[in-house]
């Protein structure tokens, strides 16, 4: 990275106040920043996955990969209000009911949900 010209002293160095996208740190800043933002709201960072946390009173899940959050819970109040939060705290875009993830594609059913890749 390059200091705009006429920043660049001989014996200074210039220090990032937030992390930029593309960096190496930027994965860790965000996971940071986001887990700082959900773990005060009743969620805890699952044993088997970093990226999972979990809300056991209202049975709400949230999947974190890369730049994306995957919502899991009941439909209801619990889950509405998280993603109220959320879109207060961060640039959102809902997208709706999840049709694929990481390559599976899922389709439901009246009584299950089924995955293809």
């Amino acid at each position: 990275m390059q200091l705009p010209e006429g920043y660049d002293k001989a014996g200074f160095c210039a220090k990032l106040n937030q992390s930029i996208y593309g960096l190496k740190q930027s994965p860790k800043a965000w996971y940071e920043c986001l887990t700082t933002f959900l773990i005060p709201l009743g969620f805890t960072v699952a044993a088997f996955d970093l990226c999972v946390l979990l809300h056991s009173k209202h049975q709400l899940f949230v999947a974190i990969y890369v730049d994306d959050i995957i919502l899991f819970g009941p439909p209801g109040s619990h889950r509405e209000s998280l993603k109220t939060k959320l879109k207060s705290e961060f640039e959102l875009t809902d997208l709706g009911t999840l049709h694929w993830l990481l390559g599976l594609q899922i389709e439901y059913q009246p009584d299950s949900i089924a995955l293809s890749q």
